[in-house]
Parts: structure tokens; C-alpha cells; sequence
């Protein structure tokens, strides 16, 4: 879900795309551009804040850790989580 800033045009030939017309309403039923936007703050604050500035080979390694953040950021121990999935060892469907 974005808004209609034009850049956004492509995210459609990648995956499911929604567009909201900030001039005719600012919701669609479930459909808002909150999450969007509050995942960019959190990408530009881990810019700004930690990171300070990104080289373009890891921008997708960037977006990935603020991924991860992003989608377990109601966790109480995020950490915890991470270390314990590292740790556990591959499926069989997943080694073949």
C-alpha cells in the first residue's frame, strides 16, 4: 500500500499493490498507507542513527535487517529470537 507517488509505479509488476489518493481519502477499508510509512521512519532512523550512510551494493541487506526488525518489532527480546533461529538446524525439505 502506497501513496500515488509516482516511484511506487513499478512495486506492481513485483507484487500485490495497492494506491490511495491522499487527495480523495486517506483509507480504503484495511487499506492505508500507515504501516508503509512508519516502516520508512524506521529505515531512515537506522540510516541516520546507526548505520550514517548506505553503500549501494548493501541496500538490500539494510532493508532486509529493518525487514526483520520491522516484522518481530512487537517482541519483547528480539535478540533471543534471532539467536535461536540461527541455531536451529535445516529442514530436510530445505537441504534436498
Amino acid at each position: 500500500m502506497t501513496d500515488e507517488y509516482h516511484a511506487y509505479n513499478t512495486l506492481g509488476s513485483q507484487l500485490k499493490h495497492h494506491i490511495i489518493n491522499h487527495q480523495e481519502q486517506y483509507v480504503d477499508g484495511d487499506k492505508h498507507t500507515n504501516t508503509i510509512e512508519g516502516f520508512w521512519s524506521l529505515l531512515k532512523r537506522a540510516w541516520y542513527g546507526q548505520h550514517h550512510h548506505y553503500r549501494v551494493g548493501y541496500t538490500p541487506l539494510y532493508v532486509a535487517e529493518r525487514c526483520y526488525v520491522y516484522n518481530n518489532r512487537n517482541l519483547e527480546c528480539i535478540w533471543t529470537k534471532f539467536v535461536n533461529e540461527s541455531m536451529l538446524l535445516p529442514s530436510k525439505e530445505a537441504t534436498g
